[in-house]
């Protein structure tokens, strides 16, 4: 899965991670708490760093990988 800055914000919320990686809103939230996903609250919402999402996403790729090998 290539994703490149350009075509996201540097910084989004929950419900766009859940669209980003394909899964529903509790699974995106769920993977905040278990990945320890660096957030930041504004107001209501938990805003994400691209770079640290696309650092986990790598990461998940690579172990998936490695299962299947």
């Amino acid at each position: 899965m290539d994703i490149y800055r350009t075509e996201y914000p540097e910084e989004f919320g929950t419900e766009e991670l859940a669209q980003l990686l394909l899964v529903p809103l509790s699974t995106a939230r769920k993977l905040v708490r278990e990945q320890n996903i660096p957030v930041t609250k504004q107001g209501r919402a938990f805003r994400f760093r691209m770079d640290d999402v696309m650092a986990w996403c790598r990461e998940r790729q690579l172990e998936r990988a490695r299962l299947a090998s």
